[in-house]
């Protein structure tokens, strides 16, 4: 063929032309062998087309098109048409007639390997027209070639099915070829006169249409997460309540949460990388769907707390100081484990049970998502310790780690009781397993130089309350504590006079300074020699933080 070219013998370039092309007939190969092949034949054709365009332009044989059609074999011939066709739009004054020509032959192949890839040839071959097509031309036509193309690729995709016996390798199969469907939708978000508007009106409910014409898993999976990837993200702000609705038809198998995900991770970038701002309705309307969807029990536990997971990290990234939106997001979890808990259908799928590893981790991030923000004000959202109680301890701890981070991170200063003992509660988990590492006990002693408030006395008295509910734990949270409790109280006895009256006066005797100091040393026996001989006073270190402000304010 490239010989033919070389001597401009058009008769004999379509003659090979018509013989490398017939390979593509062939039935006794795999899909993955198949697109090996198309690929092969793909870069001959390009060359083809480059070698037919220097002849036309030559000889401007006025009968190719016409005569290509008369070839026996219709593989060869579509091929053939197609590459000739684009020729002749880049030649004429009515480039649309060629594509829509060539669109209408494709009909005649409803193999669904051979048909795939001569549409997907097509897709490729009417780029550069599509781009350069008069303005004149309405965008719906353009669209329209596009959006057909779509539909008849997604069927014959589709039917691949039944080309392929194991399971696992049809799944990996079809997905390895998931991108040349995938085209349509990447060309159709690049056309000029897609405008929101337009693809509110024209594009989107074909395309949607076209996803939920077929009950195919894996097509609609794959379709709805490109219709995501393939259009700007201001585009799905527009039309969120028409894209929440339609995954709510989408079939059982579905995994609507990862589909939700993208989505949600597209709008988190739109609001990330512009000045636009979320909207509260953005949030109602997220949350009606998430609680809809629940009514409808159509997916298992896991799913649905992994769609309430991505929904709490959206929320605290766009509504991150809002308690009342976080706190119906945790209610909604909390409602959700309730009603699975309760309900005595599915009991034999994992899926559905609150033990199970993926669903605990799913409760772990919703629940530790919000600290990073709210610190110890997240103690104040009702829905946060009942949900957090329904973890097994072993479990509560990831999040009592994630709270000392947060208030360490935040410098948090724990000034009244009440909410000491509230924190107290709640990393209760971190001192009461056995399997601590010292990194995470290190956070404990961290956390009492926090302590503090504007009354030494009241100081003391919460210091004393944290050490008092530490009693009890294993020798390496002490190993961590006992010497920065003891430089904390040295600490705060050294800034004021005062303190000493109120020691030496208490009635109380685990308030007294000789009561506790006598605890501590009790417990000091657990320290090596070596950490006695190190005990130095240096509280910057120890809390990695400037704490000279609290100082003068003590």
């Amino acid at each position: 063929m490239r010989k033919a070219l070389e001597a401009n013998s058009l008769r004999e370039v379509l003659k090979h032309s018509d013989e490398m092309l017939s390979e593509l007939r062939i039935d006794q190969i795999s899909p993955k062998e198949y697109y090996s092949l198309f690929t092969l034949a793909f870069d001959e054709l390009s060359h083809l087309q480059n070698g037919l365009s220097i002849i036309y332009r030559n000889k401007r044989p006025k009968t190719l098109y016409e005569s290509i059609q008369y070839s026996k074999k219709i593989i060869p011939r579509l091929y053939l048409l197609i590459t000739v066709g684009a020729i002749e739009a880049d030649n004429c004054d009515e480039p649309m007639k060629f594509i829509k020509d060539s669109l209408n032959m494709l009909k005649g192949v409803q193999h669904p390997l051979r048909g795939l890839m001569l549409r997907y040839y097509f897709l490729k071959v009417i780029k550069e027209r599509v781009e350069t097509l008069d303005s004149n031309i309405p965008i719906q036509e353009v669209i329209n070639i596009f959006v057909s193309n779509l539909k008849e690729m997604n069927s014959l995709w589709v039917r691949i099915n039944s080309l392929i016996d194991d399971r696992d390798k049809r799944k990996s199969q079809r997905k390895e070829l998931s991108m040349l469907v995938g085209e349509n939708l990447l060309r159709l978000s690049q056309l000029d006169g897609v405008n929101i508007s337009v693809y509110q009106e024209h594009v989107l409910p074909e395309i949607i249409k076209i996803i939920l014409s077929t009950r195919d898993l894996i097509s609609q999976e794959y379709l709805f997460e490109c219709l995501l990837l393939a259009f700007p993200s201001i585009f799905h702000l527009s039309t969120l309540e028409t894209l929440l609705a339609s995954v709510k038809d989408l079939g059982r198998k579905v995994n609507i949460s990862l589909i939700i995900a993208k989505l949600l991770e597209r709008l988190s970038q739109l609001f990330n990388t512009s000045e636009l701002k979320p909207d509260n309705s953005i949030f109602e309307t997220l949350l009606k769907f998430a609680e809809e969807l629940i009514e409808q029990k159509k997916y298992s536990l896991q799913s649905f707390l992994f769609l309430v997971e991505k929904l709490m990290s959206f929320t605290v990234f766009a509504y991150g100081n809002n308690l009342k939106f976080i706190e119906r997001v945790l209610a909604l979890a909390l409602s959700l484990c309730n009603l699975f808990s309760k309900s005595t259908e599915n009991n034999s799928n994992e899926k559905n049970s609150l033990s199970d590893s993926k669903n605990l981790d799913s409760m772990i991030n919703i629940l530790c998502n919000p600290l990073e923000k709210l610190s110890v004000k997240i103690f104040r959202l009702p829905s946060f310790a009942p949900l957090l109680e329904l973890l097994p301890l072993s479990y509560q701890k990831p999040v009592s780690v994630n709270t000392l981070k947060s208030l360490i991170k935040q410098r948090t200063i724990l000034v009244n009781e009440p909410v000491l003992l509230v924190l107290i509660r709640h990393i209760y988990p971190l001192f009461a397993t056995i399997d601590t590492t010292a990194e995470e006990a290190a956070l404990l002693g961290k956390v009492i130089h926090l302590i503090d408030s504007p009354s030494p006395k009241l100081t003391l008295k919460l210091l004393s309350s944290f050490h008092r509910h530490l009693d009890h734990s294993s020798p390496l949270h002490l190993k961590y504590i006992i010497p920065i409790y003891i430089r904390r109280l040295l600490l705060l006895i050294r800034q004021t006079t005062s303190l000493y009256t109120f020691i030496s006066n208490s009635n109380n005797t685990e308030e007294s300074l000789k009561h506790r100091f006598s605890v501590i040393f009790e417990k000091a026996s657990y320290l090596d020699q070596e950490e006695i001989d190190n005990f130095e006073f240096d509280p910057q270190t120890d809390l990695d933080i400037d704490i000279s402000n609290l100082i003068n304010e003590v």
